[in-house]
C-alpha cells in the first residue's frame, strides 16, 4: 500500500459509513485501508446512534488517573436472595447463545424468551459478520436478545 489518494486524506470516520444505514461502507473501506478492513469492520457502531465517550468504569465519575486506578476497588457483584414471595409473576427468562467461525469473523446468534412458568414466548436468531472473538459473539447475542425484548 503506497501514499493514501488526495481525495481519501481529509476523511473522518464517518464517512465510512452507508449515508442511510449508518453500517460500514465496506466497499470504501476495502477500496482505501485493504489492511485495515477486517479490524475496521469488527468494531460494531452504535444502533442507537449514541455519541463515543471515553469513561473509566472503576471510578464513580468516570475520570482515570493513576491513583484512582491504584486506590480504587473492583466492586464484587451483589447476591440477592429472593423468596417465592417476592418473586414478579412477569418475569421472562432470556437464554441466548452463540457460534464463532474464526477464519471468516461470523457469529451465529440465537436466543429463547420464556416466560415465569417456563413456557416458550419467542425465539429467534441471526448471523454477523466482521466479529473478532467468541467473548464478542456471545455479548451480541445478548445485545440482540435485548433489543427483541
Amino acid at each position: 500500500m503506497g501514499s493514501p489518494e488526495l481525495s481519501s486524506k481529509d476523511l473522518k470516520v464517518a464517512d465510512l459509513f452507508c449515508p442511510r444505514t449508518k453500517e460500514w461502507n465496506k466497499e470504501l473501506i476495502q477500496q482505501i485501508l485493504p489492511h485495515e478492513a477486517p479490524d475496521i469492520l469488527c468494531i460494531k457502531p452504535s444502533t442507537t446512534g449514541a455519541s463515543d465517550t471515553y469513561s473509566w468504569t472503576l471510578t464513580s465519575n468516570g475520570d482515570y488517573s493513576t491513583k484512582s486506578e491504584a486506590q480504587e476497588e473492583i466492586p464484587q457483584p451483589s447476591v440477592q436472595q429472593t423468596t417465592p414471595k417476592q418473586q414478579m409473576t412477569a418475569t421472562i427468562l432470556i437464554n441466548t447463545d452463540a457460534a464463532w467461525k474464526e477464519d471468516t469473523k461470523t457469529a451465529g446468534l440465537a436466543w429463547i424468551f420464556y416466560d415465569n412458568t417456563g413456557k416458550q414466548l419467542q425465539q429467534g436468531s441471526s448471523t454477523e459478520e466482521w466479529v473478532n472473538s467468541p467473548l464478542t459473539s456471545e455479548a451480541l447475542a445478548i445485545r440482540e436478545a435485548l433489543s427483541q425484548a
